[in-house]
């Protein structure tokens, strides 16, 4: 078998001689490559579900990628939790980015979308956090 070395995924992981490029993950492929990494997280049980620490709403994914260079779906930026949790944990997410938007609006004098709201506050925090680690 001589996909064997890749773990029968030739598209998805490096060739270990090193002269091929991995594949970046997609929003329709960063699970399979998110449990392939963590094998360990299916030991506890079918309900766990994938977190992304960045948004991963394609017009703000899109964004990070065009303006810093950010792969939402990349390793670093995902975590395994508990489906159940996942499920609190997104649906207070929801609450805060529509009180901010709520909020902006208010201060702004125009509406301001959650997705505006996400865009704003999610990309300056990355761009400041950038600008620290250089200096």
């Amino acid at each position: 078998n001589l996909s064997r070395y890749v773990g029968n995924g030739a598209t998805l992981w490096v060739d270990p001689s090193g002269e091929t490029k991995e594949r970046a993950p997609t929003k329709n492929t960063y699970r399979k490559k998110f449990f392939d990494s963590t094998p360990d997280l299916k030991l506890h049980g079918p309900n766990v579900d994938i977190h992304h620490t960045l948004q991963q709403d394609e017009v703000i994914a899109d964004r990070f990628k065009k303006e810093r260079g950010i792969n939402v779906h990349e390793l670093q930026h995902l975590r395994g939790v508990d489906g159940d949790l996942h499920d609190i944990m997104t649906e207070q997410q929801n609450q805060f980015w529509r009180e901010k938007a709520r909020q902006m609006s208010s201060e702004l004098g125009e509406p301001v979308t959650i997705t505006d709201a996400k865009m704003r506050i999610d990309l300056d925090i990355v761009g400041k956090h950038s600008k620290a680690l250089t200096e």
